[in-house]
């Protein structure tokens, strides 16, 4: 009987320890929106807490926000190249099994709610006189 119990005990553990484990999305991703941004992001995840940055066509900046569970939540807030123009995007979502994230982007300043997908360390090669990725990255804003 004290073995079953024992047993029974360390598989309820194991459950519980499993369950409450967060994501780790720590590396780059490519975020795809339709009608909505496309950045590439680099996450840092300490523990719970996410920082980075994320690099897009037109505009460049910061990332915050956090991992509970198998959810992620971060906020992009990027200004245009020229500086002409600066927004937020909030963007809630999934880690599936696959490794990719799934959820809503939203920009509320314009009403704009679209879906969106993340698929980790997928770079496209960099084109001849641009900045190479790693290069964007670091800098966070050209």
């Amino acid at each position: 009987m004290r073995r079953r119990s024992a047993f029974f005990a360390c598989v309820s553990l194991f459950g519980i320890g499993v369950a409450a484990h967060a994501a780790e999305i720590t590396g780059v991703w490519r975020i795809q929106a339709k009608e909505g941004p496309m950045p590439l992001c680099n996450f840092v995840q300490v523990g719970n807490d996410l920082t980075g940055s994320c690099v897009a066509r037109l505009a460049a900046g910061k990332v915050t926000g956090t991992v509970d569970g198998q959810t992620v939540r971060w906020r992009w807030q990027w200004d245009t190249y020229g500086h002409t123009g600066s927004g937020v995007f909030d963007f809630a979502g999934t880690l599936a099994i696959d490794d990719a994230i799934t959820g809503v982007v939203e920009r509320r300043a314009i009403g704009l709610s679209t879906s969106f997908t993340a698929k980790r360390g997928i770079v496209d090669a960099p084109r001849q006189g641009a900045q190479t990725l790693a290069q964007r990255l670091t800098n966070k804003l050209p």
